[in-house]
């Protein structure tokens, strides 16, 4: 077995990426305006599965206990518009060909299984545009066509999310997207009268604080929104959030050779969910007084960000991610904490051991 190929496909499972024009609202008489409805807007770390459990319990929440029906997702007009088609096919070909992201896309269409079979009057809306890579515009205005809607909104929806989407191709001008992701926002939310909803988006998408990308800075969708709507808008962190309940107390304590020294290693936990074929789970253990010992050894030039461990990460530790292979074989990677923060946040790198 190709142990290297082994620890490229843990390392990419596991590394993350959480992935200021003000706009009015539109007051125009001839739409409908949600003058009252509250937003509850998430923001996640994309595949991420414990994120994704935290999602599907608070959406079943809202859609049991307080009859929302409207679920806002950071996808574009049309790819939400074949996710609702697909709410009533009886096979998964329109899922399988919406998500094709690279964030773990399996716990992504696990995410919308469970959501359609127990929360099955949702309705999407997609409210960001279209990066360039699928081609849900063109394939949602073949269904419009082949269905006779070309006379409808829905058809001129998506052609408004075309042009957007070609627009950034062309320029791919990040400010100009979250300029389109309030904008689309508020056309969506208008279209509800008073309902409330609920919204999914990235970390950075509703966060307060300003994005800066490519030199350049811009307010991101949730402080726009914050600044329109005021205390209607409720936004969480859920990452920051699910940070707060990790373990503080290790699961069991052992004592594990590391370059012929013996050290005490705390077990924090399992994590079953690998989407590989090699790993069938990761044990996380963190090595207590091995940093000194390993702080000089040679950095593999991989990262593994906090988010992906179960307990809180500490400056100047030394971890040890266990690889339970489904030969009933293992593998360790090794990680240190060197001081580095990204988001706010400790991130590991991999060192080499020298046996």
């Amino acid at each position: 077995m190709n142990k290297s190929l082994i620890l490229l496909i843990c390392l990419s499972l596991m590394m993350l990426v959480a992935c200021g024009n003000k706009e009015q609202v539109n007051t125009n008489e001839n739409n409908l305006i949600n003058n009252t409805g509250m937003m509850y807007l998430y923001g996640e770390i994309h595949g991420k599965e414990i994120i994704h459990k935290k999602e599907i319990e608070l959406w079943k929440q809202y859609y049991n206990e307080d009859g929302m029906r409207h679920l806002f997702i950071e996808a574009s007009y049309p790819k939400a518009q074949l996710l609702n088609i697909w709410m009533s096919e009886d096979n998964d070909d329109i899922l399988n060909e919406v998500i094709t992201t690279d964030f773990n896309p399996e716990a992504i269409k696990n995410f919308y299984r469970i959501i359609k079979k127990e929360c099955p009057e949702t309705i999407f809306h997609g409210t960001d545009i279209g990066k360039g890579y699928t081609s849900h515009g063109v394939t949602y205005r073949n269904y419009l066509e082949d269905n006779d809607l070309v006379d409808t909104e829905m058809y001129q929806l998506n052609e408004e999310a075309i042009k957007q989407e070609k627009h950034f191709i062309a320029t791919r001008d990040d400010s100009y997207r979250e300029k389109m992701l309030v904008e689309n926002f508020i056309r969506e939310f208008n279209k509800l009268k008073d309902e409330n909803i609920m919204g999914i988006y990235g970390a950075a998408h509703i966060s307060m604080e300003e994005i800066t990308m490519e030199s350049h800075t811009f307010d991101s969708m949730g402080k726009q929104l914050r600044e329109l709507y005021g205390g209607r808008i409720t936004l969480v962190d859920l990452p920051s959030e699910l940070l707060n309940a990790l373990l503080d107390e290790p699961i069991k304590v052992e004592q594990m050779e590391v370059a012929g020294k013996e050290y005490k290693a705390e077990c924090f936990g399992k994590d079953e969910y690998t989407n590989s074929n090699v790993i069938t789970a990761y044990e996380f253990w963190r090595l207590e007084d091995a940093y000194e010992d390993f702080k000089n050894s040679k950095l593999t030039g991989k990262e593994v960000h906090a988010y992906s461990y179960p307990m809180e990460i500490e400056e100047n530790q030394v971890y040890v991610i266990v690889l339970l292979l489904k030969d009933n074989t293992t593998m360790k990677m090794y990680t240190r904490s060197d001081g580095d923060i990204e988001d706010g946040l400790f991130i590991t790198k991999e060192f080499l051991i020298n046996d």
